[in-house]
Formats: structure tokens, C-alpha cells, sequence
């Protein structure tokens, strides 16, 4: 609590700030910022206070913005500075000599591209209606630990020098499951890709890899956490699948291998109509 405190008080100084600087550049809208705190302080007072646990006020804020039911988009979206998005993996686009420095930045990419399990997370959260509380508490830790793979990734390519920004990004989690149940795009998740990552070569090999051929003290510290994270996925998605099917691990990991099955011929099928276009 005395490091969330330092936290909040740091942001209000920096809040304070900058709001003393729009006030001196002639910026700063006195009455735009009343009005907003004012809506603000109305829907903490409709959710029963910060807490939840004060009376609810009886009148609902108005709507200012979001007039509409709010939708999935059916494709992930990226910066359009950025190099676009991709089924498949486009890793660095560059030829390498040596096998090894090869296979080190191409694991840096797969790191980097995560933000597409977690956006695949995000939409189970939001899809899945009805779950007890800790279900959404392990979830939305399930969903931060992929997007701490993604600045693990773009850490490591930015410690090498290399631009990232330039490349399609790797969309495929979500892209090809979104139209799917919520319960399989689960169990695809953490049964079918994260569980399976815990057979042999899988992630012990990868931090392996990166501690002994590598020789790269960075990624083999990042892969350790990776390696330690999908440890706790896979045993969430075995805690879940099985509230969320209504049926047996066993059931469950052959609806997984079926959905990765689908999966991977998605991705294939992308690869070779970029093969086809001369983009690979």
C-alpha cells in the first residue's frame, strides 16, 4: 500500500503540472474540466462509491459518448505508422549467418508479438457473462502477464538495435478465434498452446536455449518469467475450461487440439497466399 501511495502521489504532482502548464499556454478549459470531474464524480457515485460498497445512487449518469452497445471489432488494429498486421510470423525480415542469432531474434519477435494473446484475453473478459469474481481476477492477471511479454520482446529487439516499428505485427490469436465461444478461445489459449508448452523442448528449452547457446543474459531472464508465467496460465485454463465447458479436461484438451488443428491451417493458409503475392 506505501508503494501504491508513492505511486498516486507522484501522478498527482504530474497531473498538477501539466495543468499548470496548459493554464499558462491558455489551454486549459475551466469549464470542461468542472463539467467532466462532475460526470466522473457521478458514475463513482452510481457504482457505490470507488469501493462499490456505499449506497448506489437511483440515477444513472448520461451517456456522452458511447451511444451505442460497444462491439468486438472482428480484426486487431495497429499504429498505421507501423508495418501493418499479419496472420503469420514475419519475425525481423532479415537473412542471418548464424542459426543461432537467428533463432534468438526470431524468439524476441514471437515475444514482442503477444499483444495478440492479449487482446484474444481481453475479448474472453468481456464476452464471458455470469463467472464468479476470481475468474475475471485470474483472467486480467493472465491478460497483464502477456502484455509483460510483449515489453519483454520489444526490450530485447530495442537492446539489439532493431526496428520492430517496421515490421507486420502477428495478429493470428486473435484474428482467427474472435468469431469462436469464449469458453474455446480459452481453452485454445491455455490448454491447447500454454499447456502444451510445458512438454519438452517447449519453454524449458526455449530459456535454455537463450542461457546456454545464446549466451544473451537479458532473454534468458525474460524467458525464465515467460517460462514461470505459462506455468500459472495453463493451471488457470485447467481451473476454468472445465467451469466454462461443463465438461472433463480430457473433453476439453480434444476441443483444444481441434481448435489448434483450425488454427495453424488459418495461419498456413495466410503464408501461402503472402507466398503466392511475393511477400515472403
Amino acid at each position: 500500500m506505501r508503494q501504491l501511495l508513492l505511486d498516486i502521489e507522484d501522478q498527482l504532482a504530474w497531473g498538477k503540472e501539466a495543468i499548470e502548464r496548459l493554464r499558462s499556454e491558455g489551454k486549459w478549459d475551466e469549464t470542461g474540466a468542472a463539467s467532466f470531474c462532475a460526470l466522473l464524480r457521478s458514475c463513482i457515485d452510481a457504482a457505490g462509491g470507488i469501493g462499490g460498497e456505499a449506497a448506489k445512487t437511483a440515477k444513472l449518469p448520461v451517456r456522452v459518448r458511447s451511444f451505442t452497445t460497444y462491439q468486438l471489432p472482428k480484426q486487431s488494429q495497429r499504429d498505421p505508422a507501423m508495418g501493418g498486421t499479419t496472420l503469420y510470423r514475419s519475425s525481423m525480415g532479415i537473412k542471418f549467418d548464424d542459426p543461432v542469432r537467428e533463432r534468438l531474434v526470431s524468439m524476441m519477435r514471437v515475444r514482442q508479438e503477444e499483444m495478440t494473446a492479449a487482446e484474444l484475453l481481453a475479448a474472453v473478459i468481456w464476452l464471458q457473462k455470469g463467472m464468479p469474481w476470481t475468474f475475471y481476477r485470474d483472467l486480467a492477471r493472465h491478460l497483464w502477464d502477456e502484455i509483460r511479454h510483449a515489453l519483454f520482446g520489444q526490450a530485447a529487439l530495442e537492446a539489439e538495435g532493431y526496428d520492430w516499428h517496421s515490421r507486420p505485427q502477428y495478429t493470428s490469436d486473435y484474428d482467427v478465434n474472435i468469431e469462436k465461444m469464449p469458453g474455446t478461445q480459452y481453452a485454445w489459449l491455455s490448454i491447447g498452446i500454454e499447456e502444451g508448452a510445458m512438454k519438452r523442448p517447449g519453454k524449458v528449452g526455449e530459456f535454455e536455449f537463450c542461457r546456454d547457446e545464446a549466451k544473451h543474459p537479458l532473454m534468458a531472464q525474460f524467458q525464465d518469467y515467460d517460462w514461470a508465467d505459462e506455468v500459472t496460465h495453463a493451471a488457470f485454463g485447467r481451473t476454468w475450461t472445465p467451469e466454462l465447458f461443463g465438461e472433463d479436461l480430457g473433453y476439453i484438451r480434444e476441443v483444444a487440439k481441434h481448435e489448434l488443428d483450425h488454427f495453424w491451417g488459418e495461419v498456413r493458409k495466410a503464408h501461402e497466399v503472402a507466398a503466392a503475392e511475393g511477400k515472403v
